[in-house]
């Protein structure tokens, strides 16, 4: 999406119909993002680019503890992506094997922000040629993935099996724990 597009929408006169499109995507827990869509909103219509808060809305506990899960189960698959080679990347830097809290914390503190801005832009691209948008259109781009949710989540549940029970048999092999 064009940054354009994505400042048109929150600079647009009826914030009434983009809240109420917004809540639409977001769903029955909508109350924490919408909070994040107008503090974006707010920077936005001051004139100034939006500006950095340390928790941008709150903080997500389940990005924090599933990381990438959070963001397929969300259907934000380009930035699961992102995040998943990130993680795979730090874990191939020797000494970088303890950058896993600092990641999860991370990606607790700009989740809800990175989904608001996710949704933005997808009702950008349900967006017709004449400006409105149907509430159909808004259903095809919103929700969540559960089954991706549930695979991703086996997955991630079966490398943190694997790294425990390998852990174990070092230990009762005597060998050093790597660091």
């Amino acid at each position: 999406m064009a940054a354009n597009a994505y400042q048109a929408f929150l600079l647009d006169p009826d914030q009434a119909t983009r809240r109420a499109e917004l809540e639409r995507f977001f769903g029955p827990n909508a109350a924490k993002f919408i909070t994040v869509y107008d503090t974006l909103q707010a920077d936005a219509a001051a004139g100034g680019k939006p500006k950095f808060r340390l928790f941008g809305g709150g903080f997500s506990v389940p990005a924090f503890l599933f990381g990438p899960v959070w963001f397929l189960y969300r259907k934000m698959w380009v930035v699961a992506g992102v995040v998943v080679a990130a993680m795979v990347a730090i874990s191939l830097i020797p000494g970088a094997g303890r950058a896993g809290l600092p990641i999860g914390i991370a990606l607790g503190l700009m989740a809800y922000r990175v989904y608001v801005q996710h949704a933005i832009g997808a009702l950008a691209k349900a967006r017709r040629p004449d400006g409105t948008i149907h509430p159909h259109d808004i259903a095809q781009a919103s929700g969540v993935s559960r089954t991706a949710g549930w695979i991703s989540g086996v997955i991630y549940g079966l490398l943190i099996l694997i790294s425990i029970v390998s852990i174990f048999l070092l230990v009762q092999a005597g060998e050093p724990i790597p660091r």
